[in-house]
């Protein structure tokens, strides 16, 4: 069963996750973003339960990893996002906003959340 209620917003940007307890930084790019969490596709796995600090858009985030799965070029990782660190708590309209106004954007939009099996 999935689990996810929010729209997400496919993109690829760049993302820096730091594990907030020993400060090791992972840097990959964001595969979609929602306005609970962000699925990033990073070098390396991260354990689940891990607290990171997630930097993107100069948004600065606090979230938890909920997992970690290997792909062919990496490892697909959700994260739950705890706090946003901004005058604003919509970090999906942010998103959008930027993709919006991004020449390289055309064509990406809102997507509608299909279970996975």
């Amino acid at each position: 069963m999935d689990r996810r209620y929010d729209m997400r917003i496919p993109t690829y940007l760049p993302v820096s996750i730091v594990q907030v307890e020993d400060g090791t930084k992972v840097v990959g790019s964001l595969v979609d973003i929602s306005e609970s969490g962000i699925c990033a596709s990073l070098p390396e796995a991260l354990a689940p339960g891990t607290l990171v600090q997630v930097g993107v858009l100069e948004v600065g985030l606090f979230g938890e990893i909920v997992y970690s799965q290997p792909e062919v070029d990496g490892f697909r990782t959700g994260i739950f996002v705890e706090q946003v660190l901004l005058e604003t708590s919509n970090v999906s309209r942010i998103v959008q906003s930027y993709l919006e106004t991004a020449n390289s954007t055309a064509g990406l939009r809102l997507v509608a959340d299909e279970p996975r099996t």
